[in-house]
């Protein structure tokens, strides 16, 4: 009786032993599966990358001190840029056109193609103002930002553009940048000069793109009226940034999401893209170019040098 006793003692051992191993393991299991899950919600509300979007600058380049708050300035803007790429490697900045000056103004015009140059900017379409002034004015601009052009449905003589851009974001994805330039957006037709607009390349442009099943963003730089011919017709667009009519527009429950650039730099968009399973997400944010926001001395410099030689041209006459 003694070691049939013993025996079933030792069986009971046994099995509390094996029923430890099989609680550890199905315990840790679980807490890895708790893990991963966590890991794969957190990957999910992380954004792919950041677009900073602003248009129709207008050749005001400095804070006026005016208005209540003060906006704008091109000493701050470059500082909010320069800041949210160093925190983020996928954070790009965008520029829609209408940069310069609403009207022939040769050296604020120099003056605000200096400062772009100084600006980190990946890239940005030319506008109807980007036509207006002296052809030195014109070839200046182009020499100095050409690597930064997109131009997709237009060409200007003698000179090649990108047809479309390139944006790496987190995870491997891409997005495709495409401009267009409205005809209609030009009061004067011969603001045109030397401009070739090319609609069926951009078309072309646009169906190879979309076939990579990727973000595709388009600088629109024109009229509602064409902005909405062009939504109808080219419907893979993701997310238009809207430039020309100074619109303020913040869309972002539509397909495609429509952001407004605004005007005098008064704010930068702040676009932050999300990545769902068959689709992209986007989440905005407004931010006011305040006059406390630290000042890019580069960029002073040039505003100060811009307005002894104005100052002087004045006296001149």
């Amino acid at each position: 009786m003694q070691s049939v006793s013993f025996f079933n003692c030792e069986l009971k051992y046994i099995f509390f032993l094996l029923f430890l191993i099989i609680f550890s393991y199905t315990r840790n299991s679980f807490t890895q599966s708790i893990k991963s899950f966590d890991h794969s919600s957190n990957e999910s509300n992380q954004s792919i990358g950041e677009i900073l979007f602003l248009a129709n600058i207008n050749g005001v380049i400095e804070n006026c001190k005016c208005g209540k708050p003060p906006l704008g300035g091109l000493p701050q803007i470059s500082t909010i840029i320069d800041e949210h790429i160093k925190k983020n490697k996928y954070a790009y900045f965008i520029d829609g056109g209408d940069f310069l000056n609403t009207y022939p103004y040769p050296l604020l015009n120099s003056a605000v193609i200096d400062i772009y140059n100084l600006l980190n900017v990946k890239f940005l379409t030319l506008g109807d103002q980007e036509r207006i002034d002296t052809n030195e004015i014109d070839r200046k601009l182009i020499m100095k930002l050409k690597d930064k052009i997109i131009a997709s449905n237009y060409r200007i003589e003698n000179f090649d553009f990108k047809s479309y851009g390139q944006l790496e974001l987190r995870n491997g994805i891409k997005a495709y940048i495409l401009s267009y330039l409205d005809k209609k957006s030009f009061f004067v037709s011969e603001d045109k000069k030397n401009i070739q607009f090319d609609d069926p390349f951009f078309s072309s442009t646009y169906y190879d793109l979309s076939k990579k099943n990727s973000l595709i963003v388009l600088i629109f730089h024109g009229t509602k009226y064409t902005l909405n011919a062009i939504i109808e017709k080219f419907s893979k667009i993701n997310l238009i940034l809207w430039a020309h009519e100074q619109s303020n527009i913040e869309d972002i429950t539509k397909n495609p999401v429509i952001i407004g650039g605004g005007s005098d730099g008064e704010y930068i968009k702040q676009i932050d893209i999300y990545k769902e399973i068959d689709h992209f997400k986007f989440k905005l944010i407004s931010i006011p170019i305040s006059a406390n926001i630290q000042e890019n001395p580069k960029i002073n410099m040039i505003i100060d040098k811009f307005k002894l030689a104005d100052k002087a041209a004045k006296i001149q006459k």
